[in-house]
């Protein structure tokens, strides 16, 4: 998929398809645009694309062979796309998460903030160890677990978390060592205030 192909799109076609919105893309591009270095042989993706390749495979989480293949470029190719685009976002420092530091900030002391885990599939990992750490007796396969943190009433993501699938739910929250107000008896998972989270944050 090339922005041609999605530029056309309606506005909430875009987010579904690529992820983001039309403004964030536009930001992103033009955040590695800044960081990018204008020596050397020119890309064979222009920009717009290589942000789109990376957002893609996000997204998607298919391997970076049929990702290249989907652009026209060869798995090395793409691998080097995403290493280029994720280092050229975290340096232009304005699409970095707040982190667990924003749990403290006395604005979301009365904010309902959201608390959940979901597992996304990956390739078998090789070794039997790893296989074992990374299979999901609830999904029945390979996974890869992410906890996210969010603020309920503008849904900003503020905080992740990652485990191998086999991790339970809670042994990952209590790995991330999120900061929770035990002040506040009626819930016993409560980073801030209050949240919603999975079953399987329940119990010890």
């Amino acid at each position: 998929m090339r922005i041609g192909d999605v530029e056309r799109l309606r506005s909430w076609e875009f987010v579904r398809l690529v992820g983001v919105s039309r403004e964030v893309y536009g930001a992103m591009v033009a955040a590695v645009q800044e960081q990018n270095r204008t020596f050397g042989r020119p890309p064979k993706l222009p920009l717009t694309d290589q942000v789109l390749l990376c957002l893609m495979y996000w997204r998607e989480y298919r391997t970076l062979a049929a990702i290249g293949l989907s652009y026209g470029v060869s798995e090395t190719t793409a691998w080097r796309t995403v290493q280029k685009v994720e280092g050229a976002l975290l340096a232009s420092g304005r699409f970095q998460l707040p982190g667990k530091k924003a749990l403290h900030s006395p604005a979301l002391k009365t904010a309902l903030v959201l608390l959940d885990a979901t597992e996304v599939p990956v390739q078998r990992p090789e070794g039997k160890k790893k296989q074992a750490r990374f299979y999901s007796g609830k999904k029945k396969r390979h996974t890869f677990k992410a906890q996210v943190v969010v603020e309920g009433t503008t849904g900003r993501l503020l905080a992740t978390a990652f485990a191998p699938g086999a991790t339970h739910d809670f042994a990952l929250f209590k790995a991330s060592r999120l900061w929770f107000n035990t002040n506040t008896p009626e819930i016993t998972l409560a980073p801030i205030h209050s949240s919603i989270s999975s079953e399987g944050h329940v119990g010890n």
